[in-house]
Parts: C-alpha cells; sequence; structure tokens
C-alpha cells in the first residue's frame, strides 16, 4: 500500500511540476494557479507540510497577477524543491521495493 502510495505521490508532483512549468513559461497564471491549488493537498498528504504558505502564496499572486516578477522567480526556486522532492520520493519506492 506504501508503494501505491508514493506512486500516487510520485505521479501528481512529476505532473504538477510539467504544468507549472509550461503554465510559467506561457505566462498563463489561472491555469498556474489552479495546479499549485491542486498540489497543497498532494503534499500535505505526503507530510510535506511545510511548503503550504509558500504554495498559497504563489497560488495568490498567480490569481491576483501579483508581483509576476517575484512570482516568476519563486516558482523557479518551487520547482527545484519540487524536484527534490520527487527524487527522494523514487528513493524512499526503490528502499520498499528492495
Amino acid at each position: 500500500m506504501m508503494r501505491d502510495l508514493i506512486n500516487l505521490g510520485l505521479l501528481s508532483v512529476s505532473s504538477a511540476m510539467t504544468e507549472a512549468g509550461n503554465f510559467l513559461e506561457n505566462e498563463d497564471w489561472d491555469k498556474l494557479a489552479r495546479v499549485l491549488h491542486k498540489l497543497r493537498p498532494v503534499l500535505c498528504y505526503c507530510g510535506i507540510i511545510s511548503l503550504t504558505d509558500e504554495l498559497l502564496l504563489l497560488e495568490g499572486n498567480a490569481k491576483e497577477r501579483k508581483d509576476l516578477p517575484g512570482l516568476s522567480v519563486r516558482m523557479m526556486k518551487m520547482l527545484d524543491t519540487l524536484q527534490q522532492i520527487h527524487d527522494e520520493m523514487k528513493q524512499q519506492l526503490s528502499s520498499l521495493s528492495g
């Protein structure tokens, strides 16, 4: 069951990273806000609540089109953090498998 949960988290984080990167590049702020909104519960479910405040800020700024240069910089950092989380989840999955 733990493997299934980690796999689900991996898929969700991977999809969110791809979509968020594309929406950021295309400056599609509404879609970026939706991706960030969907990502929060996934990360909380995985026990990663430390990113909640930052995700709320990013989501709000995207919705309101507020501080867009700052949003872009912060989003690049968030994408780096999500990549680290993705890598750690893959390591956890490997350790469970074998």
